[in-house]
């Protein structure tokens, strides 16, 4: 079967170089055809429209692809096709995906000002792709420059000069008042550029740890200028030590845990962290001490009000004079606490009442336990929507009603904590029994990202097992530190536990699979919600909430004002209920077995009819729970296009006729309109007569083998279903999309065509045969009547029209059951 597959790359591949596109194309239809080839032949669409000047092609196919493979090629591809601030976002997308490829960053690096990505990367390139990356360095921060950095006992670096330079850079390496200089290693001329790059490695075994070594170069630029000297990019490099340190221990744990704090940057977010730990002292009796680390802040007014605190006894502060990164400061932390239970605890976090009692008994209640996490709204797997997704940071009014309800219905035996693969960082409690085994964090990790995995993943290879406290909650913020760096420092440290631990990511994501953390969740937001008001829940009072098609469509609804309520058939059997007010919440119900639990939510909610958006989930809704009443759904109303863009309603005498070259065209329709047979016999006509109009449905058919997707001129860009959050945003905001084409009136329907038109204004094709009093709230200021399906491919001319006046239409009927 591999050979099939090969064979049928290489041809396609020959085909193209020949420039014979016909018969690719041709070729590549076949291969939409076929289940296993379906994702190989768009992506070798999407390469056929750029070497034939067809971008609207590649346009199409890599966008379906973009939502089916989840790495960067096709990404990057399209955004070869566009250009400005549309090309510039597609390959922030592909960087954010892979940041650790070479041809995503130099893609991204030429669209704009991005110096302090060059800093972040200047530790990673290779002889092999300098020249790709040394044009960026020479403009941003001028010849000669390089980098430097720690690997292993060695110290690394390399340096750009001109090739006109008549002399090799001048590298000096300081340490300790000592200075020597820096032999070369390595000369490598990169012709295309007029550089030189010039490689250097020096053996420094035994050197100090935690010394600074600065590593400065000869600046002589400038001439009749004194010499001056230049510090490499990562200078001066703070020298670490090549395993995790020890902790000592002794037999008896010291009485108090202590509760650790690293301190860098979030002057409001740190303080009400500290302030949340102290005000719950008071609710436990397990003693502790408060241990706050200034990793050398750059926010002196946040250090100097953690010293009042410090004055004051309240805390412990201990400063660094040089920044040693999240891993060092933590390893620096548990050598202060050594003998103790010790918490990692974020500063951009939020605690509550008695959370550090229960997360020790967690810690006691299992022999071989050796860390516990928290539920937190972002706390990865122990996440409280679902495991990794997370929700917005938390008030502490909200944090107290969730940890209040999670100690209550969570509180018997066998309900308090769960067993799970690895602990997450934001607050992490260590038991001073397994610190002493595996030692601190592994500074060889880079940066903050993935360090408390790998220390998991060690103590489970010695026997030792992870917990979820589900009966508390830890608010986290998230993001507060390290800000848009954690993509690539998340992929760095990856790469490296993927290869300590062969086993890990798999357990991971059967633990992910298995979600063991479901029940404890369910039974804390169930408690918590017979807790709320009704005026907190429902503070719109909505008489009969929507039902949509996709969890994706419910999720999107509630972030209007009006909503705050939002149901969605999640899966063939299951239906999610979601809140917005007065913070995320959402339950998953599969039925029918669950039937009684979702009626007596619903009663709760005081919801005792509900508004299927399609006709097709009003008939499914009836048969899973006749017990709910059915309601006509009335459709969403028109976008509002601002005044600077809004669009000329079109007279009635003038002509439209549809765009026959580089179109795309969004399909906005439930999964039944898309088997209609005249949208296939479109699809077909758009293929034979080779026109360049794609149509982009934005569900997938009903009918998985729909000749549709064979066409070659419709591919499904599931914008409207689809929870890959970056991706959608990025097509929603930059796919250029030229029109959409209605298929039915059903209220989903006109929500997805609504929602689309929010960020790009698009014309609507209204096909003659949809009613027009179903249009009266949703049509645009631009529409156009389409005598049929096929007059988009028969050039015909149609007048477009303008919406119907309200006055003369009765009121849109809405999907009924």
């Amino acid at each position: 079967m591999q050979d099939t597959f090969d064979h049928f790359h290489r041809h396609v591949e020959a085909q193209i170089a020949k420039r014979e596109y016909a018969l690719a194309f041709d070729c590549l239809q076949g291969g939409l055809s076929d289940s296993r080839t379906h994702s190989e032949a768009l992506l070798w669409l999407g390469v056929l429209g750029i070497h034939a000047n067809r971008p609207a092609l590649a346009q199409s196919a890599l966008g379906a692809l973009m939502f089916i493979e989840p790495d960067a090629q096709a990404v990057q591809l399209l955004a070869r096709t566009l250009s400005g601030r549309q090309a510039a976002a597609f390959h922030s997308e592909a960087y954010r995906c892979e940041p650790t490829s070479n041809t995503t960053l130099a893609a991204y690096l030429a669209c704009g000002q991005h110096k302090q990505l060059l800093e972040r990367h200047a530790s990673q390139h290779e002889p092999n792709t300098m020249a790709m990356f040394a044009p960026f360095y020479a403009r941003y921060f001028g010849l000669p420059c390089g980098s430097v950095w720690q690997q292993g006992t060695r110290l690394n670096g390399w340096c750009l000069s001109n090739a006109s330079d008549a002399t090799a850079p001048k590298l000096t390496l300081s340490a300790n008042g000592r200075h020597m200089a820096l032999p070369l290693k390595q000369h490598q001329p990169l012709a295309a550029t007029a550089m030189n790059v010039h490689w250097f490695e020096v053996e420094l075994q035994g050197a100090p740890v935690s010394s600074l070594l600065k590593v400065v170069v000869e600046d002589t630029a400038i001439k009749d200028i004194a010499v001056e000297e230049k510090p490499l990019l990562g200078s001066p490099v703070q020298w670490q030590p090549l395993a995790p340190p020890a902790v000592t221990t002794s037999k008896h744990k010291a009485p108090a845990v202590a509760v650790l704090i690293p301190v860098y940057k979030g002057h409001a977010e740190t303080l009400a962290c500290v302030e949340s730990v102290l005000q719950s002292r008071a609710a436990n009796t397990t003693a502790f001490r408060v241990v706050a680390i200034n990793d050398a802040s750059p926010e002196p007014a946040l250090i100097s009000d953690l010293q009042q605190l410090a004055d004051a006894g309240h805390i412990e502060l201990y400063h660094q004079a040089q920044n040693q990164g999240f891993i060092g400061t933590v390893n620096h932390g548990l050598g202060l606490c050594a003998g103790s239970d010790t918490i990692l605890l974020n500063a951009d976090t939020l605690v509550h009442g008695s959370w550090l009692d229960r997360l020790n008994a967690a810690a006691y209640r299992h022999p071989d336990t050796a860390s516990v996490t928290p539920l937190s709204n972002n706390g990865e797997l122990m996440s409280l929507l679902a495991p990794c997704e997370p929700a917005a940071a938390l008030t502490p009014a909200q944090l107290a009603g969730l940890d209040n309800a999670a100690q209550a219905a969570n509180n018997r035996e066998g309900q308090q904590d769960i067993e799970i693969d690895t602990g997450c960082g934001f607050c992490l409690y260590l038991r001073h029994d397994a610190l002493a085994e595996q030692g601190g964090l592994d500074p060889t990790l880079i940066r903050g990202y993935g360090e408390e995995s790998d220390w998991c993943y060690r103590a489970h290879a010695n026997g030792r097992h992870h917990r979820g406290a589900l009966d508390v909650v830890v608010a986290h913020q998230g993001g507060v530190s390290f800000g848009d760096e954690k993509r690539l420092r998340v992929k760095q440290n990856l790469a490296v536990l993927e290869k300590r631990y062969p086993n890990a990511e798999r357990r991971f994501h059967a633990c992910l699979k298995a979600d063991p953390m479901r029940p404890g969740r369910t039974r804390l937001l169930r408690y918590w919600l017979r807790q709320q008001p009704l005026l907190a829940i429902r503070p719109s009072g909505m008489n009969s909430p929507m039902l949509w098609p996709s969890l994706a469509q419910a999720e999107r609804a509630l972030k209007a004002p009006e909503c705050d309520i939002a149901l969605a058939r999640s899966g063939q059997r299951e239906l999610t209920l979601s809140g917005s007010q007065p913070h995320a919440w959402r339950f998953t119900y599969r039925l029918p077995e669950q039937r009684a639990a979702l009626e007596a939510d619903l009663q709760t909610l005081s919801i005792y009819s509900l508004a299927p958006t399609t006709q097709s989930l009003g008939q499914w809704l009836a048969s899973v729970l006749p017990s709910i009443q059915l309601t006509a759904c009335q459709a969403p109303q028109a976008p509002q296009v601002p005044a600077a863009q809004s669009i000329p309603t079109p007279s009635n005498e003038a002509i439209f006729t549809p765009p026959t070259t580089g179109t795309l065209i969004a399909v906005a329709g439930q999964p039944e309109s898309l088997n209609q047979p005249e949208l296939a016999e479109l699809a077909a006509t758009l293929a034979t007569q080779q026109q360049e109009i794609y149509l982009l449905p934005l569900n997938h058919p009903s009918c998985t083998a729909s000749p549709l997707l064979n066409s070659g001129s419709v591919f499904v860009v599931p914008l409207a279903t689809s929870r890959y959050q970056e991706r959608v945003a990025l097509c929603h905001a930059h796919l250029p999309l030229n029109a959409v084409l209605l298929l039915d009136t059903q209220p989903a329907t006109l929500a997805d065509a609504t929602w689309l038109s929010e960020k790009q204004p698009l014309t609507w094709l209204v096909p003659e045969y949809l009613d027009s009093h179903a249009l009266q709230h949703a049509l645009p200021h631009a529409w156009v009547r389409l005598p049929s399906l096929l007059s988009l491919a028969e050039h015909s001319e149609v007048t477009p029209s303008t919406p119907p006046a309200a006055e003369t239409l009765s009121s849109a009927p809405g999907a009924r059951a």
